[in-house]
């Protein structure tokens, strides 16, 4: 025989979901909805998604969706016009002296550079990049990431041999704010990893070039070409069987250099006349096939063309994004991922926060009731808030970090434990640890 379940009037919903929200620790809809079934009869679904939306608890810890666009796509009609730089951390699997792989890409061709490095020092990424330079021309802007090897002193004075050059760091700890290198990043460890275990070889850094050809030759499904085509007007040739030539002939020219093939030579004289005859013919048809066009023009179709398939892709992108995180206005509430090395395992996965203005570019100012964070945040870095947690006056007028913003938030330290750094015990003054005792004491004896 089933329980005995109860019909709950209007006014005692919101605090039946409430309570049992709370005992179950703030579960989710599934959660609630089975808790509250134990007892009760007309809770649905609908309304608790709509206490869920109301719960500020909920709204903070719950996970937000990677999918969506940085801010917009960035275009460029030129080679050279932006190259992005990165590297990738080979240390767990390194390669005698050799740790670490630096990935250079065209943001227009893709075409991709790739280098092993002993170490990750700015001395030894300027002297790469200064190769590279000296080969393909310097870039007008080199954008990397927010790593030191790329902002130290050493880099820039690798820009002073360009005046033109401009060096762009991305945001940091936000990978995506440069996603075309990320996802050549990704490619060049699935090509290297299969190409390992294909060779059944453990020395990368002699498997690079390989990875970086077999890279440059692949069918790019942005620009609709491979970088090797974008970059030189043709697809790289490997040998007679990647040539426009027929079989027939490929075998014919196979033969004439093989000297087990002799019977070729003792063809009498018409017939050598004829198989001449059928490679010029096969020539001219090449000619008919292929316009008489400088070499300049069709690089520069094939440039256009991958801009134009870039654009389209842009706007694909861009739609997508709209959908999956629409636009918000000034005095819409929002939620603030905190990075894990910036809270406790224990602590909540968000702050809450108000836009506060909103640029051209999309980019937000928010506000929380700590007060203005520091930096601007596109749409991909927050989520929004049906409900309204907190209004514009009760934000402090001063500027603060994300950091701060949620150890503030914090019901804990903020930042997980603190270690102490002593090598002779806690016995300095200056010992964090010698110091949190010492205020421990002390509001021990004011209270």
């Amino acid at each position: 025989m089933e329980p005995m379940k109860y019909f709950l009037p209007a006014e005692e919903i919101y605090d039946i979901i409430d309570a049992a929200h709370i005992s179950i620790g703030h579960g989710g809809r599934d959660r609630l909805k089975n808790e509250t079934a134990k007892k009760y009869a007309n809770v649905t679904k609908e309304m608790i998604n709509i206490y869920l939306s109301m719960c500020e608890v909920c709204q903070r810890k719950k996970s937000k969706s990677k999918q969506g666009l940085v801010l917009k796509p960035i275009l460029h009609t030129e080679m050279n016009s932006r190259c992005q730089v990165d590297l990738i951390d080979m240390q767990s699997q390194a390669d005698r002296e050799y740790k670490f792989i630096m990935v250079y890409q065209d943001h227009l061709t893709k075409f991709v550079v790739l280098r092993s490095l002993k170490t990750k020092r700015a001395t030894d990424v300027t002297h790469h990049l200064l190769d590279i330079f000296l080969t393909f021309g310097a870039p007008c802007i080199l954008h990397s990431d927010n790593g030191r090897e790329f902002v130290n002193s050493v880099l820039k004075e690798l820009a002073s041999y360009w005046s033109e050059l401009k060096l762009v760091n991305g945001k940091p700890r936000h990978s995506q704010s440069q996603g075309s290198v990320e996802r050549a990043k990704k490619d060049v460890e699935n090509m290297l990893a299969s190409w390992m275990h294909d060779n059944k070889r453990t020395n990368w850094s002699k498997g690079l070039r390989y990875v970086q050809f077999m890279k440059n030759r692949a069918f790019h499904s942005g620009i609709k070409q491979s970088p090797y085509r974008t970059m030189f007007r043709s697809e790289p040739k490997v040998g007679l069987m990647t040539s426009n030539l027929p079989l027939e002939v490929i075998k014919f020219e196979e033969n004439e250099s093989g000297e087990e093939n002799d019977e070729y030579y003792k063809e009498d004289e018409g017939n050598k006349i004829e198989k001449e005859g059928e490679i010029a013919e096969v020539e001219k048809d090449q000619e008919r096939a292929t316009p008489c066009t400088s070499d300049e023009l069709l690089i520069r179709t094939a440039r256009k063309d991958a801009h134009y398939n870039l654009a389209k892709q842009s706007e694909r992108m861009k739609k997508s994004s709209d959908q999956s995180h629409p636009p918000l206005n000034v005095g819409d509430n929002v939620t603030i991922p905190v990075p894990d090395v910036d809270r406790g395992k224990a602590e909540l996965r968000n702050i809450i926060g108000i836009v506060l203005e909103v640029s051209s570019e999309q980019q937000y100012k928010i506000g929380t009731r700590d007060g203005i964070l520091d930096k601007l945040y596109c749409r991909l870095e927050f989520g929004g808030c049906s409900e309204k947690f907190i209004r514009r006056d009760e934000v402090p007028n001063v500027t603060i970090t994300l950091r701060t913003a949620a150890r503030k938030a914090s019901i804990g330290t903020g930042q997980g434990y603190v270690r102490c750094v002593c090598f002779k015990g806690c016995t300095n003054n200056k010992c964090l640890c010698k110091k949190n005792d010492y205020y421990l004491i002390l509001s021990a004896i004011i209270v």
